[in-house]
């Protein structure tokens, strides 16, 4: 009857529901980044971008220039960045045309 419950609470199937099902200990989480396309070398070097200037804002056509890769690739790992908390995205609205997408380094107190 445990196990019929636990299954019940467990809304997504992965490794660490699994561990908790059976009762494993959890394990390290990977050092490399799960998300396809995502290439830890690449990866560093765009947080290597932020984290030598946490206080500026960076436009994509700036972040790739910098880190020497191509439009698709910098707004692909820009985007990872977001969604793991390590950036955030400021808004800019000009006159003309669409906003404008900033990132910056996040606060370690946000």
């Amino acid at each position: 009857m445990l196990l019929v419950n636990t299954l019940r609470q467990v809304k997504v199937v992965d490794q660490r529901a699994l561990d908790k099902l059976f009762n494993l200990p959890a394990g390290e989480a990977p050092a490399q980044p799960s998300t396809k396309g995502i290439e830890p070398a690449t990866l560093e070097r765009v947080k290597r971008i932020f984290s030598e200037s946490p206080d500026s804002t960076w436009s994509v056509e700036q972040v790739v220039e910098e880190a020497g890769i191509s439009k698709t690739t910098g707004r692909r790992y820009l985007e990872y960045c977001v969604e793991i908390g390590f950036i955030t995205i400021e808004i800019q609205y000009g006159n003309i045309g669409h906003p404008r997408r900033l990132y910056r380094r996040k606060n370690e107190v946000d």
